[in-house]
């Protein structure tokens, strides 16, 4: 899978002005401040669940001439990311075992079909 800071002259980035969860960081941290050696908060696919993983490398090219697109979700978030960008998403109607669909570049996204795992913080009321 990419890390956050594989990106090569031909796409596959995030926009420097992405967020991501550092590892003892009270608010999110811009992919700009990112360093080597910080952990950032990914999802784990394989454990369907959240980790930190070490920064390895961060590198920073001109992608003024990628193919960027922007990707929607149902409830309005909005994605920036080159069109290369690979994505693990989730088929929709598909059983548990056939839920993952494998990597799809993020150009490649189908409205209906795919889904994509979101970390959201949102007020749930007692009861």
């Amino acid at each position: 899978t990419a890390t956050i800071a594989e990106c090569d002259a031909d796409g596959d980035c995030l926009p420097p002005s992405a967020t991501v969860w550092v590892e003892g960081a009270l608010d999110p941290t811009m992919l700009s401040n990112v360093k080597v050696g910080q952990r950032v908060l990914c999802f784990d696919r394989l454990s369907r669940g959240t980790k930190y993983a070490e920064v390895t490398d961060v590198r920073t090219f001109d992608a003024q001439h990628s193919d960027w697109v922007r990707v929607v979700l149902e409830d309005d978030t909005e994605l920036m990311m080159t069109a290369d960008h690979p994505l693990f998403p989730e088929v929709a109607g598909a059983g548990a075992k056939e839920a993952d669909s494998g990597l799809v570049k993020a150009g490649d996204l189908v409205v209906g079909k795919h889904s994509l795992e979101v970390l959201k913080m949102v007020p749930v009321p007692v009861k």
